[in-house]
């Protein structure tokens, strides 16, 4: 099995992202701009998934146009792959100015990463509610 040099990853990883500092903000100027209202809601969201998954608080309406939030958000985190995928392979040339991606063709694999990195990403948001009250309140049986 080879050992991955970590500290040599990490250090070409700094060295990439400050040398490409102004393409990496550019490409993600339009991904932010098309989370922001999914990223406003989800407070929102979050506290009526809580009173219908778990009980806790009063179940209300969710907020108008959630969906289409959604998928905007998600267009977005796609999109912002897709970018920064572009400028590590194929250079600086190759990136859409404001980070527009527009659908094609090779969009399909993009959207398995997609798929992989938001469960990788959002999963331990997910097992969160489970895991706290052993956190929070840890049983004393230890203690005599």
């Amino acid at each position: 099995m080879n050992n991955i040099p970590i500290r040599q990853t990490i250090l070409a990883t700094l060295a990439f992202s400050f040398s490409n500092l102004q393409k990496l903000l550019e490409v993600s100027i339009f991904p932010l701009l098309a989370a922001i209202p999914f990223i406003t809601i989800l407070p929102e969201l979050i506290v009526i998934l809580q009173a219908q998954l778990f009980g806790v608080g009063e179940v209300q309406e969710y907020p108008r146009f959630y969906e289409l939030y959604l998928l905007m958000f998600d267009y977005a985190y796609m999109a912002l792959i897709i970018n920064i995928y572009r400028l590590v392979v194929s250079g600086e040339n190759s990136v859409a100015r404001l980070g527009v991606v527009f659908p094609s063709l090779r969009l399909g694999r993009f959207f398995l990463l997609f798929l992989f990195l938001s469960i990788a990403t959002q999963f331990p948001i997910f097992i969160s509610p489970f895991f706290s009250p052993y956190c929070l309140f840890p049983s004393h049986s230890h203690v005599t």
